[in-house]
């Protein structure tokens, strides 16, 4: 309700405005990881990555580890976990009725979706 959609049929264009004092986050830096192994070991001991990836095929997945998709990027989302025997465990942005409750398994070791196109994390402190 704080962000009601606009345009709809009455073509009304809103405005974005921001206040850049009220930032609650600094990123110093950004950096890429090359290749599943790195990734692997920076989400082990530091966290997350910010991935980009194919998920043209997603919209049927319901579960299980995915191992054959497009390699078209075309979706952002994060690796949240890994078991390097056999699957990234990824958060989606599509809710958690997607999926198995919002994530995807991708199988590791096969650049399944692409994913290792461009996997970032940053330097960020509390502004």
């Amino acid at each position: 309700s704080d962000y009601p959609y606009t345009s709809g049929t009455a073509g009304v264009t809103g405005s974005c405005t921001g206040d850049i004092s009220d930032k609650v986050l600094t990123v110093s830096n950004y950096y890429t990881l090359s290749g599943e192994s790195s990734m692997a070991a920076h989400m082990t001991s530091t966290g997350p990555i910010a991935i980009a990836v194919d998920a043209s095929t997603w919209s049927s997945y319901t579960g299980g580890i995915m191992s054959s998709c497009g390699t078209s990027i075309d979706h952002a989302v994060q690796a949240v976990g890994v078991d390097t025997s056999s699957y990234w465990k990824v958060r989606n942005s599509w809710g958690s009725s997607w999926g198995e409750s919002g994530f995807i398994r991708l199988a590791y070791g096969a650049d399944t979706c692409s994913l290792t196109y461009i996997p970032t994390y940053v330097d960020a402190a509390k502004a």
